[in-house]
């Protein structure tokens, strides 16, 4: 197996780990983004680089930066749950169950993405 193909190993468990710890629907809810993109960034540095160099220090970075990250979804699904479970799209004032809806309200609000 390649350093490549490992790396993209390491990612998909920590993906499932996520999706373990995560209760459905928080992906809909835009601060659980907020709150997961710097640990997410910091898990995609130290994957990177210990896709270039596997040392203990390397390891010992990734396996901090992959705790951190799951760490960062379990606290943003607790600040969701402590926030009602919101399925509202506040800015719009949209409910939102499926990320097709989602996509639907951006193109029609978004003169971008209108055709």
């Amino acid at each position: 197996m390649t350093r490549a193909e490992k790396a993209r190993t390491v990612a998909q468990r920590v993906a499932v780990r996520i999706r373990e710890v995560s209760p459905t629907g928080l992906g809909h809810w835009d601060p659980a983004w907020d709150h997961v993109g710097t640990p997410s960034d910091v898990f995609m540095d130290a994957l990177k680089e210990w896709e270039k160099v596997d040392s203990p220090s390397t390891r010992s970075q990734l396996e901090a930066a992959s705790t951190d990250l799951i760490e960062a979804w379990v606290e943003a699904g607790r600040q969701w749950e402590a926030a009602g479970r919101p399925t509202l799209d506040e800015r719009k004032g949209i409910s939102l169950t499926e990320p097709e809806e989602k996509f639907e309200v951006e193109a029609q609000t978004n003169p971008a993405l209108r055709s």
